[in-house]
């Protein structure tokens, strides 16, 4: 469980209570659960947007030609989601359906005021879990690795900026050896914050 600083929607911060800040990170939910009280101001920033209904209760939808950026802060540390992972597919032939939804519309509303941080946000950062004590830690996945698909990115994200959608670019026997030296980057900055974190 972390507490959630603040999310940042099209480059507005939106505020959230203290009330309502703690967060379960849950590697076993693919969305982002928002608090109720929140959600609403969270697609209020996004042009278009919908609150959608029948089985979709909770979800929202937005025109698809929309590139939605959003960064989740953690301790005081901004984390940028690809706008690729903020769009879970069509509706309509018009319409997609976000990655952030209401918490309200699990369980009958019992969650309601509090965060579920699943896969849409991890696939963005590598995340190290510790059982005792209990912590969370997160790090920026390695130059040049996209968020989504774990492919060799030309144009990796620099440190502060929001991933941009993948391209291909390159030989696959350039992209794989630098696949493998990404990785190799990544290991040694996964085993630097498990040191930290001891």
């Amino acid at each position: 469980m972390l507490n959630v600083s603040s999310i940042t929607v099209q480059g507005k911060a939106i505020s959230v209570p203290t009330s309502s800040n703690l967060a379960a990170i849950d590697t076993g939910t693919t969305l982002i659960a928002a608090p109720t009280f929140v959600i609403a101001g969270i697609w209020a920033q996004v042009p278009g947007s919908m609150a959608l209904k029948g089985n979709y209760t909770g979800l929202y939808a937005f025109p698809c030609n929309t590139s939605i950026t959003v960064s989740m802060s953690f301790g005081g540390t901004d984390w940028g989601i690809s706008p690729v992972d903020m769009n879970v597919g069509t509706v309509t032939s018009d319409m997609c359906a976000g990655a952030i939804f209401d918490a309200g519309a699990l369980n009958d509303g019992g969650f309601s005021d509090m965060w579920i941080v699943g896969d849409t946000f991890l696939k963005n950062v590598y995340s190290v879990f510790r059982a005792e004590p209990p912590a969370v830690g997160f790090a920026q996945l390695a130059s040049g690795l996209s968020s989504s698909s774990g492919t060799f990115d030309p144009n990796p994200v620099q440190p502060g900026s929001l991933p941009a959608p993948t391209t291909s670019g390159g030989s696959s026997e350039t992209a794989s050896a630098k696949n493998i030296a990404g990785s190799l980057t990544l290991l040694v900055t996964v085993f630097t914050c498990f040191i930290l974190l001891l």
